[in-house]
């Protein structure tokens, strides 16, 4: 394969793919736990439970 000048200068060494994978990664881990968190009906069901009832509310009915 023929390399370019345009080639040589987007060319990249090892330790700079290195960092560029280990940066995706890290991206890829965030998007996933925020997806998690999204797909977790009942823990979001729960927290809008909670927001709802608020701090002054109750936890036990009153006889």
């Amino acid at each position: 394969m023929t390399r370019t000048p345009a080639d040589q200068q987007n060319a990249v060494g090892p330790g700079q793919l290195r960092e560029q994978v280990e940066q995706t990664r890290q991206e890829f881990g965030h998007t996933v736990q925020a997806f998690a968190g999204k797909i977790d009906v009942k823990t979001r069901v729960r927290q809008k439970t909670r927001r709802a009832e608020g701090p002054g509310r109750l936890s036990k009915p009153v006889d």
